[in-house]
């Protein structure tokens, strides 16, 4: 069969999640013969329809995985083997965190998973007849799904396996408790982890051991290249661009509290939504705060493909995207935003500061800006001159063109993957 590539996601091709991953999809089908793209989240049975193009040499796959009282019975005995011995020392020594009950239930959560998620992926390789020897298995995301490649390599040394690492399956914060499973013995088993940023990196080995700094490696997403325009036409007061999905953890309250205290024109789009009652109470919120403000428009214009995201950024008139998150890596958002020009206002979180250099392209708020703080921002870059408007523009488009440019990006990308 040749060069074989498992590519483990969510949900691509039949979701929006993983939009970002067509460009690297194409350099990735350059190097192999074929490649099996597993969407592990999507429901087998439902109407599932591919939203991507996908290359001539690959295939979409849906593996549906349950898992049920006898994996959970087998995941406690599993907690006697010497790697989760080991394991559950570093949670106790390094990360400092009780064996608690939930804890214990997240680590139970992978293993069960790996029960049913290897067996069926061991299936797979020998129904499809690939050569172990030719293939590589590429996870997305660490996640359960990349301990279970781990054990598979450990079984069969010949197989190559990479990971992806981004920001929420990297930062123990995200998450309640702090931790993420058995990132020790993921590291140290597959050939390589490929984070997304230099801080995530760094944060990946302090977690994982400093030992692994040969096997974990950086290389940045990339976007395509949108529409630049230096200056925009002239208009009144500045436009703000929101790029997320409504969640908690995108603290969009703070960008309505922040336009309250604002007495200059502001008009606001938010691209996302999200079907949780957190979407809801936002937008009765700005209702409430900003439905009186005549100065303040805004407009929610829910979730939208990738292309149609493109189309918006290159045809409105957009000053500055406006990022409030708790937690971030190196959000694509501003990539995109980035692609076309569009400078950027965010806190000084994860791995903002690889993509927003104060005053060249953006600027950086606190880690836990308050509504004045942002207010304050905001309303400085509305006094901006339109040359140093124009500036900011300029070396936004400049650092798309040398951090998140696809063609040199995934080009150094798939060295990774010689073997």
């Amino acid at each position: 069969m040749g060069k074989t590539l498992i590519l483990l996601v969510s949900v691509y091709p039949y979701g929006l999640k993983e939009s970002y991953l067509k460009e690297e999809l194409e350099a990735l089908s350059a190097q192999f013969d074929k490649i099996y793209i597993v969407a592990t989240e999507v429901r087998q049975g439902a109407t599932n329809s591919i939203l991507f193009a996908l290359p001539p040499n690959a295939e979409s796959v849906l593996f549906s995985v349950r898992y049920g009282w006898k994996e959970k019975i087998r995941a406690v005995f599993s907690l006697l083997s010497p790697p989760m011995r080991q394991h559950l020392k570093r949670v106790r020594e390094h990360y400092r965190l009780p064996l608690s009950r939930k804890i214990l239930s997240i680590l139970l959560s992978y293993e069960a998973l790996d029960c049913v998620f290897r067996k069926k992926l061991e299936q797979f390789i020998t129904s499809r007849g690939i050569q172990t020897g030719a293939l590589t298995i590429y996870t997305y995301w660490l996640t359960g799904y990349t301990y279970s490649a781990a054990r598979l390599k450990e079984k069969n040394k010949h197989i190559q396996v990479i990971s992806r690492a981004h920001a929420w399956d990297v930062y123990f914060e995200r998450h309640n408790p702090p931790y993420l499973p058995l990132r020790d013995y993921i590291v140290s088993v597959i050939d390589r982890v490929i984070t997304i940023s230099e801080n995530g990196r760094q944060y990946l080995l302090a977690k994982a051991g400093k030992e692994y700094a040969n096997k974990v490696v950086t290389h940045r997403l990339a976007v395509a290249r949108g529409r630049f325009r230096d200056a925009l036409p002239p208009h009144e007061g500045i436009h703000i661009l929101s790029l997320s999905f409504l969640s908690p953890i995108k603290r969009v309250e703070l960008i309505i509290e922040a336009l309250a205290l604002l007495n200059i024109r502001v008009i606001w789009f938010y691209i996302g939504d999200s079907k949780d009652v957190y979407a809801l109470r936002i937008k009765a919120l700005a209702e409430e705060k900003l439905g009186n403000h005549a100065h303040i428009t805004y407009r929610f214009l829910g979730e939208m493909d990738k292309s149609a995201v493109y189309n918006f950024l290159g045809s409105e008139i957009i000053d500055v995207i406006v990022n409030t998150s708790f937690f971030e890596g190196l959000p694509v958002s501003i990539m995109e935003a980035m692609a076309h020009g569009i400078p950027a206002i965010a806190p000084d979180i994860g791995a903002m500061n690889e993509i927003i250099e104060h005053g060249r392209n953006g600027f950086l708020m606190s880690e836990r800006p308050d509504a004045a703080e942002l207010a304050a921002v905001m309303e400085k870059f509305y006094r901006l001159t339109p040359a140093e408007k124009n500036s900011l523009r300029i070396q936004a488009f400049q650092t798309w063109e040398e951090r998140f440019n696809p063609e040199k990006n995934y080009k150094q990308l798939m060295k990774e993957f010689i073997r």
